[in-house]
């Protein structure tokens, strides 16, 4: 009996050792597998994020590409519109010299004409009062103005020196007269308007600097105020000022001979 069952227990271990045996070479292939397919995976899937990454890249750089195609399109669009309005710009300009000398008078001094802006018109008791701006002194008892519509006035009623050099003639009459002359700002190009002596009108462009002395206007035909002694006075210190703030230097039947240098 003891024998039986020494033989049993030998012939049942060695079945187990056998199974075991045996399922260490049928199971074996398929762990290899599984590691193999584990790393195979691992592989694709970085594989997978370096394509993506590289996608990304080109998709951005494409991007880049096509934002700056289109900045420089625009930017030549621009530069195209900013050019047209330049030239827009300029023909406006070039027309305004046919526009403003309407709003200009001439002043005669013996044989000698000299331009004058039409500046100021109002309504005063005594009827009304028209005042005209230049830069020349002369013998006011003996000037004649012409006005638009072949009107002629003869001696004026005063005369007021301003701001070192700008003269403002005054006359007082009696009936409706023009209209006082257009005024507006001036955002940075207009039109400078140089009277000379000889009773004629010279034209530049104004871009912020008098090199010479003449009246300024923007691009609509608006008064923007006058280039004197070098530097810009706007149109709202000219109104507010003139003739308040100016020196009276002439004034009809007072006696006074109407020579500036004398008065100052």
């Amino acid at each position: 009996m003891s024998r039986l069952w020494t033989i049993l227990t030998v012939f049942l271990g060695a079945v187990v050792v056998v199974s075991l045996a045996l399922l260490f070479i049928f199971y074996r292939p398929s762990i290899v597998t599984k590691h193999i397919v584990k790393e195979e995976s691992k592989r694709v899937e970085r594989e997978s994020i370096l394509e993506n990454k590289v996608e990304e890249t080109m998709n951005e750089t494409v991007k880049t590409e096509t934002i700056t195609t289109e900045t420089k399109e625009e930017d030549v669009s621009n530069n195209s519109s900013n050019l047209n309005l330049s030239q827009g710009l300029e023909e406006r300009l070039k027309n305004l010299e046919k526009v403003v000398p309407n709003f200009f008078v001439k002043i005669q001094e013996g044989i000698i004409y000299h331009p004058a802006l039409l500046f100021k018109v109002y309504g005063t008791a005594k009827g009304t009062s028209i005042h005209i701006l230049t830069f020349s002194s002369m013998e006011w008892k003996f000037i004649k103005t012409f006005l638009v519509r072949g009107k002629v006035l003869s001696e004026p009623d005063r005369v007021f020196f301003c701001n070192g050099g700008i003269v403002d003639v005054n006359y007082v009459v009696k009936g409706i007269w023009p209209p006082e002359i257009p005024r507006e700002s001036l955002d940075s190009v207009g039109l400078v308007v140089i009277p000379e002596e000889r009773g004629t009108l010279r034209f530049a462009t104004f871009n912020g600097n008098c090199t010479d002395n003449g009246f300024v206007f923007n691009p609509g035909g608006e008064f923007a105020g006058i280039c004197f002694g070098g530097k810009f006075i706007d149109y709202n210190t000219l109104y507010s000022d003139i003739p308040d703030k100016c020196q009276l230097i002439y004034e009809k039947g007072e006696g006074n001979d109407g020579d500036i240098q004398s008065e100052n």
